[in-house]
């Protein structure tokens, strides 16, 4: 599990990531900690790589970008990484809200909060659902948090990734679908056509934009409908993280 740690203090980054070591090893769980100073050097990280987890420091002194700015960059290409703020003061909580922020840990508190914070974090991370395939002689693992799309192009299928990785595979689409109906994110917008609506844009005049900038055509008949649930989708994610909050 790669887990992102950015904040300007070089202590906080080095305790943070000993911490997070030492509770890979009590749970057995592999962590790759990557740490960065500066806001530009995780932004950029951000091209070439994923994070399960992003720690993110407020406050940068000294740098043009803060935390918030980080975090809006990282909401482009990942909505769906568990994002936690590291601050001095709560005060700062409610531009987390815009990004879509899982929780904070105060730093005056950080060792005390951080494993509860990260116990949640893990319950509610998707990727531990992973999607099994042959792609060419190649036999692909994709994990269902990182499916953006899914298309059928003949007697194919098209499957898309976070990335922007396009696997070609020959599973049908009735196999897919059934694998992934667990997964509460995944909406059919028309026929042969499944997406992952945390990488949804907008959905307005017949076609399903995603933020990777491709836009698909939704079934015209059930047009309205399929809008609906990804309002009611969007909906029910906030009111989670409010209730989360609220829980804490």
């Amino acid at each position: 599990m790669n887990i992102a740690v950015a904040d300007d203090d070089r202590a906080i980054l080095t305790r943070t990531e000993a911490r997070l070591r030492e509770y890979g090893e009590r749970n057995g769980i592999n962590i790759e900690c990557s740490c960065f100073e500066r806001v530009d050097d995780f932004i950029r990280s951000l091209k070439a790589r994923r994070y399960s987890i992003v720690l993110m420091d407020v406050n940068f002194i000294g740098q043009d970008k803060t935390g918030i700015d980080a975090a809006a960059v990282l909401r482009e290409t990942d909505p769906v990484a568990i994002l936690v703020f590291l601050t001095d003061s709560p005060e700062h909580m409610p531009d987390a809200f815009a990004v879509h922020a899982f929780s904070y840990i105060l730093k005056s508190r950080m060792y005390e909060m951080m494993d509860r914070v990260i116990d949640e974090a893990l319950k509610v991370l998707p990727e531990s659902k992973t999607l099994m395939f042959t792609a060419g002689r190649q036999n692909c693992r994709v994990s269902y948090a990182e499916i953006v799309t899914v298309c059928t192009e003949g007697h194919y299928l098209i499957i898309t990734d976070a990335a922007g990785t396009e696997y070609k595979t020959r599973m049908t689409f009735g196999e897919i679908s059934r694998k992934l109906e667990s997964a509460p994110y995944f909406l059919f917008i028309n026929k042969g056509v499944l997406v992952n609506m945390n990488y949804i844009r907008s959905i307005e005049d017949g076609s399903c934009c995603m933020i990777n900038g491709r836009s698909l055509p939704v079934r015209i008949r059930d047009a309205a409908k399929i809008a609906q649930k990804w309002n009611d989708f969007l909906f029910s994610s906030i009111r989670r993280e409010q209730t989360a909050r609220t829980e804490r």
